[in-house]
């Protein structure tokens, strides 16, 4: 079934690795180091290298599921898996969009209230963010995308002071060594961790058919983009701190900044946090932004009108959720939807659209 998308809605295939980048980098690169330190130690830049490649294959396995079609994702499922299991699929997917909006949000404001405003209500921060999306998606999907290139353009000199005005004697490169001292289970298991800060590439499949042109070299570059970031990140982490100190720093990024000096300001960890907000806003407005358009294709419903209804349900949860445990009790738990997502599902209908293309 074909897609009836106007031409003033499209983009050009040039701004895909924005988006692709966009949806894959969130809150999570600012404290992703620990976990994986706990696992593989000084090899984590060799889990991030893998995880990228790995992610390299799901997006050509997206490609090969639309085989150049602009056919929405929704009719797709209908056509693989029937009406009734398609149904109970899309929804599940619908709905991890929006749980990952609201654990991105809720981990953020999480983030502000620990390193700037401890005493800070969380429905204050919260409601500003549902205005702010209301006002971004009520644009259409060309907004988003004007979102998501700035989110990537703004913030890009923000890395750089990661390692620029550190002092050369803080570095301490032979903690990158002994490279491969773990066991393949270690490394699979480093792999699911960090598997969650590259989740949102699943965006793809509901805005493939925006994209005007072939874009899916594009595409890859977005994702390239997002493992050179998560190895720069990291391997400045594992130089600076050594193995049992980045067990014991959950949020590394933020820390590094802390040690970063400037004339005019004394607490630049605080630049970080406020300047993160251009980061993890623009995915969180595209995976909702799926989201309402997979309402739409599922129930017949305008997507301003879902978007209403998803922005009460994500206000009244991020205000709900409060403590650590039951936001990292989201993040597990969300997390594991989208590795079948990506794991099983998106590799699930590659093969089933290989059979069908040989057997005519």
């Amino acid at each position: 079934m074909q897609s009836k998308i106007k031409e003033n809605m499209v983009i050009s295939a040039f701004l895909v690795p924005f988006i692709v980048h966009s949806a894959q980098v969130g809150v999570g690169v600012l404290g992703f180091q620990a976990e994986i330190s706990k696992l593989v130690g000084q090899d984590a830049w060799i889990v991030v290298g893998l995880t990228g490649i790995l992610f390299h294959i799901i997006v050509y396995m997206i490609y090969g599921i639309f085989n150049g079609d602009s056919v929405e994702f929704v009719h797709i499922m209908q056509k693989t898996f029937g009406s009734i299991l398609s149904s109970i699929l899309n929804v599940v997917i619908m709905g991890y969009f929006i749980l990952l909006s609201i654990v991105l949000i809720r981990t953020y404001i999480s983030v502000v209230q620990l390193w700037m405003f401890p005493d800070l209500a969380t429905w204050i921060p919260g409601f500003l963010y549902m205005l702010m999306i209301y006002y971004v998606l009520s644009g259409g999907f060309r907004t988003v995308t004007g979102i998501c290139f700035f989110g990537v353009i703004i913030p890009m000199g923000l890395f750089l002071t990661l390692a620029v005005p550190l002092k050369l004697e803080f570095y301490f490169f032979r903690n990158l060594s002994p490279i491969m001292d773990h066991s393949a289970f270690e490394f699979i298991k480093a792999t699911k961790e960090i598997t969650f800060s590259y989740l949102g590439i699943e965006a793809l499949l509901v805005f493939y058919p925006f994209i005007k042109g072939k874009s899916q070299k594009w595409a890859h570059l977005g994702v390239a983009m997002t493992t050179c970031l998560y190895l720069y990140v990291v391997i400045i982490t594992t130089v600076l701190f050594n193995v049992n100190q980045l067990d014991n720093t959950p949020w590394a990024t933020l820390t590094i900044w802390k040690f970063v000096e400037f004339p005019f300001v004394e607490r630049f960890e605080y630049i970080g946090v406020v300047m993160w907000s251009l980061v993890m806003f623009p995915n969180v407005c595209l995976y909702i932004w799926s989201a309402t358009r997979m309402g739409k294709q599922l129930f017949h419903i305008k997507q301003q009108k879902l978007l209403i209804g998803i922005l009460a349900i994500a206000f009244i949860s991020v205000c709900i959720i409060q403590s650590p445990p039951q936001i990292k009790w989201l993040q597990t738990n969300v997390s594991l939807v989208g590795l079948g997502i990506t794991y099983m599902l998106i590799p699930l209908l590659y093969m089933i659209g290989l059979l069908k293309k040989k057997m005519g």
